[in-house]
């Protein structure tokens, strides 16, 4: 039997066992095929002993079952370039994200590995991880159990406290019914209705001091969430509607036409080597700091509202150094 039908079957008999069928031999023989209860038995043994399967024979139901439910089967078939790819992915968990992100993923990716991983192909590994190097934006610190709590929230659909620390220092009780969660330029955010409030917002995660999850109160998620979500150099909760229009000069072209800035960006290229780049914006915050970033190689051309507000944070910088 060759590794790719011996998976399919394994995962056939997965699914049997999950929907609480209790499959004997005869039954899966005859579902996949083979005359040989043998082989039934031989692929029970493999899911027990390799694969770490809670199987057992109930007398009663003349059948499998397993003996804990939240028990998911692993895919270790995996091929040397699938471990390469995790292994990178692995490394930019830990820049990104930090330790306890990485430490969780790397307990995952061992548990993956092939028992029969030798000590060349883990040399082989360390050398293409050598090869990369990540350098990420900074990062807002988080307590990794508030993001687990908040993501169980967001399943159960649970009502959950908070203890939250506001812009201005002081800390907030609030209940929330949180919808989703949010992952962008280095901070997480979660979506959710606040009940003081009566409305929909976002909430920073590293400033959530302490959760409880408020297990007999319930809520029913929206089907739809009514609040606009940023992307690229837009913000989370800007509710503008913003056409900008930005002159790129040549010496910073290269750099800007090659990357991908926001879902609606567009771009026009000038016979002078220069681009023209726009945006549709909610906000116009994220991209002042954006054109300051670029210095003299970028020349708002529209709307007027961002030309003042680039002249007045300059005209404030200019004054720090008079």
């Amino acid at each position: 039997m060759n590794y790719i039908k011996m998976y399919d079957n394994i995962r056939f008999i997965d699914k049997e066992l999950k929907k609480g069928n209790y499959p004997n031999a005869t039954y899966l023989c005859k579902r996949l095929g083979w005359k040989d209860r043998k082989t039934i038995f031989r692929l029970i043994q493999i899911m027990k002993e390799e694969l770490g399967a809670p199987i057992e024979y109930n007398e009663n139901k003349k059948g499998y079952y397993y003996t804990d439910n939240n028990f998911i089967l692993v895919n270790s078939f995996i091929t040397k370039r699938e471990i390469v790819v995790l292994k990178i992915i692995e490394n930019f968990v830990k820049d990104e994200f930090g330790e306890e992100f990485y430490n969780s993923f790397n307990n995952l990716v061992n548990r993956i590995m092939p028992p029969d991983y030798d000590r060349n192909e883990s040399e082989f590994i360390k050398e293409i991880e050598s090869s990369f190097s990540f350098q990420p934006d900074p990062r807002t610190n988080i307590k990794v159990d508030i993001l687990l709590t908040l993501i169980d929230a967001i399943y159960f659909e649970e009502k959950t406290k908070i203890l939250y620390r506001s812009q201005k220092g002081e800390t907030l009780e609030r209940i929330i019914h949180p919808y989703r969660i949010i992952y962008k330029n280095g901070g997480w955010y979660v979506i959710a209705f606040c009940e003081l409030r009566n409305n929909t917002q976002f909430f920073a995660i590293h400033n959530i001091i302490s959760i409880q999850l408020l297990e007999e109160n319930t809520f029913t998620k929206p089907d739809k969430i009514d609040i606009k979500i940023g992307h690229g150099i837009d913000s989370l909760s800007g509710h503008g509607n913003y056409e900008v229009i930005i002159k790129i000069l040549p010496s910073s072209a290269e750099y800007v036409r090659h990357r991908f800035w926001h879902n609606s960006q567009k771009i026009t290229e000038n016979d002078d080597g220069s681009i023209l780049i726009s945006f549709q914006l909610n906000t116009l915050n994220n991209i002042k700091r954006w054109v300051l970033g670029l210095g003299e190689n970028a020349i708002v051309v529209s709307p007027t509202e961002l030309i003042d507000l680039v002249k007045k944070e300059a005209t404030n910088i200019l004054k720090c150094y008079i």
